[in-house]
């Protein structure tokens, strides 16, 4: 068995996928799979996937060609198909370091006998190779949560691969007619689960937020794909860490508002006691105060 698979949802990025497949074709070891999913695009990524299959003799590629459904389908249906024990997730428009496969199947020899441990993560960077997010200092790894990330100076987005057993067990949830969901709704699931992850202080993978990416169109899609964002808000509530968990609802209170949810029909939804929606309150007038004095 591989012990790797990359997989790469995309959706009109044939321009920028040459990028990722150049960095695949360097790599020093190749012991993994690519598996590209087509989520419905109409322009010319599929012919473009097909060439490279009929003449890559390094590494195996598949191609999946679906109808759009979004990222969190894609990924789904590319863990399906997984011959590796481990599953990468790399964006269409990013592209991983040369010694990236290498180093990750190093670092999985090292947790494969730990059940608790169901992943290991690099660092992102830049394309000025500058570190993303942060890292806890004078550490080269550290066995956390994903949901316990923002008490152990893990922000910031990462390189996770995870165990595709796992992925199988809890594939992303999908709300018929919405097309997003953040991953952290999978992550945290299997973080209230009792799972961990190894994170390591290396940079595996670089990328860029483009414009009218989904990092840029967050609050749009959230807005967009609301049953999804409910369900992500209802897990953060019990899965992250006070007052990480009512800040996140706080944000998502100021939303729901425009879809109609009063304070009340908040508390049901979330189950909440008299303490949580007094805490509710204080917090999100902290957040206002916040943006107002950072306003000026």
């Amino acid at each position: 068995m591989l012990m790797i698979t990359v997989i790469t949802p995309t959706y009109n990025r044939a321009h920028l996928l040459k990028n990722l497949y150049i960095s695949l074709q360097m790599q020093t070891v190749f012991d993994f799979e690519w598996i590209v999913i087509d989520d419905g695009s109409f322009d010319n990524t599929s012919e473009q996937i097909e060439l490279w299959i009929a003449s890559e003799k390094k590494f195996k590629i598949k191609l999946i060609k679906k109808e759009n459904g979004g990222k969190h389908r894609a990924i789904n249906q590319g863990v399906k198909l997984a011959e590796g024990e481990f599953v990468f997730i790399v964006d269409s428009d990013d592209v991983i370091t040369p010694d990236a496969i290498e180093i990750i199947s190093k670092w999985i020899e090292d947790i494969k006998d730990n059940p608790k441990i169901v992943a290991v993560s690099g660092l992102r960077g830049n394309k000025n190779n500058e570190q993303i997010g942060d890292f806890p200092k004078g550490k080269d790894f550290v066995d956390v949560k994903n949901s316990e990330r923002c008490i152990n100076h893990l922000l910031g987005d990462k390189a996770e691969v995870y165990k595709k057993e796992i992925l199988l067990e809890y594939p992303f949830p999908e709300f018929e007619g919405e097309l997003f969901i953040t991953e952290d709704v999978v992550w945290n699931l299997i973080s209230l689960k009792g799972y961990v992850v190894r994170w390591y202080n290396k940079v595996i993978y670089k990328g860029n937020y483009l414009k009218n990416g989904l990092t840029d169109r967050s609050l749009e899609l959230r807005k967009n794909n609301f049953n999804g964002y409910t369900y992500s808000v209802k897990q953060n509530f019990v899965a992250l860490p006070f007052p990480y968990n009512f800040v996140a609802l706080s944000v998502y209170k100021d939303l729901a508002k425009e879809k109609g949810f009063g304070l009340k029909k908040l508390k049901k939804e979330f189950n909440m006691s008299n303490k949580d929606v007094f805490l509710l309150i204080i917090i999100s007038f902290l957040r206002k105060v916040r943006s107002r004095c950072g306003s000026n």
